[in-house]
């Protein structure tokens, strides 16, 4: 019996030891650079005029999530409507995006 007790005392302190070294030493949150922050206007300068109609792959994807929206979540959530901005074309744009 006292070697259970010896055996979960050990533990205990290994348990208590590892949790305590794998801790955090700082509980804030990291803050972002100002100069990382984006906003909707810095998209709309990468977007470049494109095709106005959705590709069918795309259309496909679309209409797959409205039947799963509709299944799964009925009528709380809907695809009302889609508008085509146009494509990003430069590495910025997809970065953003």
């Amino acid at each position: 019996m006292k070697k259970l007790v010896t055996t979960f005392k050990l533990f205990a302190v290994i348990s208590v030891l590892t949790l305590t070294a794998c801790q955090d030493e700082t509980s804030e949150m990291p803050q972002e650079s100002p100069a990382a922050k984006v906003s909707a206007s810095d998209l709309k300068k990468e977007i470049t005029p494109g095709l106005k109609a959705v590709p069918d792959h795309v259309q496909a994807q679309i209409n797959d999530s409205k039947k799963n929206l509709e299944q799964y979540l009925k009528n709380d959530l809907q695809i009302t409507g889609i508008t085509v901005l146009g494509k990003l074309s430069t590495q910025r744009g997809i970065e953003i995006s």
